[in-house]
């Protein structure tokens, strides 16, 4: 009987699991992942899901572009994660496909439940990175990982090349894409230039629903955001509601903006960009004449899982938005909301 039970068991293991295929043609890689996963879209994300002990677990999968270097990213891991008021258990720097992999464990209790994440950036030199969460209830974290990393062995890429490490330098193409397919694009900014990569974060009332996370040095007062350095008018607000909400919010805020401009001289939108906090990020400035005379504005907006803020900013003239360009172009990197605890 022992023998037999044995033999059932090394057959049960030799067994090969049916797989799926997930591919992502603007990252250029491709991996393996169990049949009894299941693979959603859910706003900006690509979401895993998968039972470990009838617990569920999530893998939440975006295409990130950032440019800088691996200690800022890691640094604002910690400062994202200990603004949500999450424990940083760990940071490490891994290697796959022969380009690092950023890592950060932390935890937190949600209702009750103690869950641990595991978040990843894969370094490769491409314009759009691999940045995944792990989600798990910390007791079957373990096994949750170890699946996931399984999933994160089979990685290739569309190619068949290696990709290199990011170098912050111009944009590259995807592994999957020739160079003389994919047009140079013009980086608008380098996430955390501009700001200490060691900037704390501060947790303001933002309204009865949401707090609002800026670095150091801002302060908040009737829904404006100020800073000793800012010369123009700034307005933060927080929505609940995800992608579909929040494309309707932006649509709102630019034909609200536009109409106050009887003629716009210049206009400049760059393309949306996915940052650390987890929101993606869309801006515009125009410059014009408006009735009363010159007019500038700058608008944006991130969008969450749930969740989206809105900026919008006046500075009178183009010569006040042009100075604070770039105090307004660091801040929404770093900008989130979170609902009041």
């Amino acid at each position: 009987m022992v023998i037999l039970s044995t033999l059932v068991v090394l057959t049960a293991l030799s067994t090969p699991q049916e797989t799926k295929v997930f591919r992502d043609p603007r990252l250029g890689l491709t991996f393996e992942y169990p049949g009894s996963w299941n693979l959603r879209r859910e706003n900006l994300f690509q979401i895993l899901e998968f039972q470990v002990q009838s617990q569920r677990v999530t893998v939440q999968m975006i295409n990130t572009d950032f440019r800088g270097t691996t200690e800022q990213w890691q640094q604002g891991m910690r400062d994202v994660n200990r603004a949500s008021n999450r424990e940083v258990l760990r940071q490490s720097e891994e290697e796959l496909l022969g380009v690092p992999l950023l890592l950060t464990l932390a935890t937190e209790v949600v209702a009750g439940q103690r869950r641990t994440y595991l978040l990843g950036l894969l370094y490769s030199r491409s314009n759009e990175k691999l940045n995944f969460r792990l989600t798990a209830p910390t007791e079957v974290f373990q096994e949750a990982e170890r699946q996931w990393r399984e999933c994160l062995l089979s990685m290739r890429t569309l190619s068949g090349d290696l990709p290199r490490p990011e170098d912050g330098t111009e944009s590259a193409p995807t592994p999957g894409e020739s160079a003389s397919a994919t047009p140079k694009r013009q980086t608008v900014w380098t996430p955390g230039q501009g700001r200490s990569a060691n900037q704390a974060t501060e947790r303001l009332s933002l309204n009865a629903s949401y707090d609002v996370l800026v670095p150091t040095g801002w302060r908040i007062s009737e829904g404006q955001l100020k800073t000793t350095t800012l010369k123009g008018r700034l307005t933060v607000d927080g929505f609940q509601g995800g992608r579909s909400s929040g494309e309707t919010t932006w649509s709102r805020l630019l034909r609200e903006d536009l109409s106050q401009f009887k003629i716009v001289r210049r206009r400049e939108e760059p393309r949306p960009q996915a940052f650390a906090t987890g929101y993606q990020v869309q801006m515009l400035w125009r410059s014009g004449e408006a009735s009363s005379g010159t007019r500038a504005s700058f608008l944006a907006i991130g969008i969450a899982e749930t969740r989206h803020w809105t900026l919008r900013y006046e500075g009178g003239d183009p010569a006040t938005l042009q100075a604070d360009l770039p105090l307004l172009r660091t801040l929404v990197t770093s900008l989130q909301i979170e609902p009041k605890s």
